[in-house]
């Protein structure tokens, strides 16, 4: 019987539609949360858990804004969402918080850049009924995206 050693890893890869308006600092980008499913090795019996490892954003309108990356284990569903106005987490739903990633490092390209944080060592668990993992983008800056399918998220798990 051949055994695995080590852990497994997933990268969860999503492309909100995001608006082409100028966003301000603390909007929501996005129409709501994002569901990034398959975030867990789950048998459906028991709390799954991992690790985030690292978030990537790509940007090709390389707006370079800075972004706040809010990781939950619930669904959102007390909470308003309206893509490009301030956003308001309720207090229901903000105890679902699993943490935070600010992405304040940029690459700028030609016409496109990419942010990222490595190594976060972010660690979560899943109610045994869900594999789903929840995010919401909030701008940090004042960016103006070209098309609505400028922004692409990857985040990487490592699965226990």
């Amino acid at each position: 019987m051949t055994k695995k050693i080590g852990a497994y890893s997933t990268v969860l890869t999503a492309t909100p539609a995001v608006d082409t308006s100028a966003y301000g600092d603390g909007d929501l980008i996005g129409l709501s949360e994002i569901a990034l499913p398959l975030a867990v090795r789950s048998d459906g019996l028991k709390p799954a858990s991992g690790i985030i490892q690292a978030v990537i954003v790509t940007d090709l309108a390389d707006q370079s804004a800075d972004l706040d990356v809010y990781f939950f284990d619930r669904e959102l569903t007390n909470t308003s969402f309206s893509d490009n106005d301030a956003w308001d987490v309720s207090d229901v739903d903000l105890l679902t918080l699993i943490g935070v990633a600010s992405l304040t490092s940029h690459r700028s390209l030609s016409d496109n850049s990419n942010s990222q944080l490595l190594n976060i060592g972010l660690p979560f668990v899943l109610p045994a009924t869900s594999h789903t993992l929840y995010v919401v983008l909030v701008s940090r800056g004042t960016p103006t995206f070209g098309t609505a399918s400028d922004l692409t998220l990857r985040v990487a798990i490592l699965q226990d």
